[in-house]
Order: C-alpha cells, then sequence, then structure tokens
C-alpha cells in the first residue's frame, strides 16, 4: 500500500547530497552542499528570499558615514572613499551594491569584493592606494590558494596576489568560522528550510495528480509504518 502511495504521490527526481531524519522518516537534503544553497535555498524557499532581501535591503538603506582615528565623523563630502562608496561600478548604485554584497554574505556565510585599478598590473597585484571601481565576486568561483586568491574556473582563472601583510586587491568578508570560509546562515537553518520544501512538494504533487487528502491514519504507541 506505501509502495503504491509512494508511486504516486512521488517526490520531483533530484540529486541529494545526504539523509536528514525528521520525526521517524528519512528525507534527502539538498542543502548540505554549498553550491545548493542559491537554488535549493534562497530561489526556493520564499520565506527565506524574503528574510535575506529584507535584512539586505535594510542594510543597504543605511546612510554611509565617514570617521577618523577617534571615531569622529568626517564632514567631508568630497572624500575619496565616500565617492567611491557612493558610486562603486558602471553598473551598480550604492545601495545595489551593497545590497549584493550582504546577500552573497548570507547565503554562503562568505563576500568578496575586488578593487580594480587603471593599471591592468596593478589589478593583479597587492595595492595601498584607492581602487577606481568595486565590484561583487561569486563567492562559488572564489578559493585561496598558493598565497593567492584564484578566481573563475579552469585555465580562465585569474590570480590576485596576497601580500605578506594580508593586503589584497580581495576583501573577503567572512561570518564566524573556524577556517577561512564563513559559515553560511543557511546551514544553520538546513533542516526547517527542507520541511518548508518538501511539504510543498508533496502539496504540489497531490494537486497535479488531483489528489485528495481525506482522511489520517493514526497509530499508537510507538508503532511505525513500514513498506509491508
Amino acid at each position: 500500500m506505501l509502495d503504491k502511495l509512494r508511486s504516486f504521490f512521488q517526490l520531483n527526481k533530484k540529486n541529494y547530497a545526504s539523509a536528514v531524519n525528521v520525526r521517524g522518516f528519512e528525507f534527502n537534503s539538498l542543502l548540505s552542499d554549498m553550491n545548493n544553497y542559491m537554488r535549493e535555498g534562497y530561489l526556493s524557499n520564499a520565506v527565506l528570499h524574503r528574510c535575506i532581501n529584507l535584512i539586505a535591503g535594510e542594510i543597504a538603506k543605511i546612510p554611509l558615514v565617514l570617521k577618523n582615528e577617534k571615531l569622529e565623523p568626517i564632514d567631508n563630502i568630497n572624500d575619496p572613499l565616500l565617492k567611491l562608496l557612493s558610486n562603486p561600478n558602471l553598473e551598480q548604485s550604492k545601495v545595489e551594491f551593497i545590497n549584493s554584497v550582504m546577500i552573497n554574505y548570507l547565503i554562503y556565510g562568505n563576500a568578496y569584493i575586488r578593487g580594480s585599478y587603471e593599471s591592468s598590473e596593478s589589478n593583479y597585484l597587492p595595492q595601498t592606494k584607492l581602487p577606481i571601481l568595486l565590484d561583487v565576486l561569486d563567492p562559488l568561483l572564489m578559493k585561496k590558494k598558493d598565497g593567492c586568491w584564484e578566481y573563475g574556473v579552469g585555465h580562465n582563472a585569474v590570480k590576485y596576489l596576497i601580500g605578506l601583510d594580508g593586503n589584497s586587491n580581495i576583501l573577503h568578508l567572512k561570518g564566524f568560522s573556524n577556517s577561512g570560509v564563513g559559515v553560511s546562515t543557511i546551514k544553520a537553518l538546513e533542516s526547517q528550510i527542507n520541511q518548508i520544501n518538501l511539504s510543498n512538494d508533496w502539496n504540489n504533487n497531490i494537486l497535479q495528480n488531483s489528489g485528495n487528502v481525506s482522511s489520517v491514519i493514526e497509530m499508537s504507541g510507538d508503532t511505525n509504518l513500514t513498506a509491508q
């Protein structure tokens, strides 16, 4: 009987990474792999999508204030750093730029900002001067290797040298972690997100198959249903 129910209300087939046990029933989790945080977490869960957008959007709207070493506000609208942050690149405004940074940070636990310079050679070597452009990089394409930040895949990967003092043209913002890579907030919410996603899949399959759930099977004690 249960086999027939499973085949009738079969969930969409996906490449699951690991198993999670909820209330005695085992289902597979797509969120154990960071590559799936965007697709199965942010894009597939309306609640998570709204929360991340709301947090990132509110942070992006906070006015920028420059302060000196004594944490005293600097009232200078022509300050080069303030100008750069107000207009970070040719495609994004300040709000859009900070919003992108925060969404990456909240989804992956990591955000990478690249500083670009007029000279192409300066783009790959650590600089002490202010860049002319800032852009947000995809965390999934970034890794640290042999004293460099490496961005991209295969032969198309670009290397950005990390100086002995840790200075680089790549700014890495990461959540708390004991390693060099931050831990995503989604990791802590993995069980809840999977429950919501699977509940939605179950309901959608019932509707698609014109099903009608008209009764509930109740078992007394600690009895568990089996395939037999």
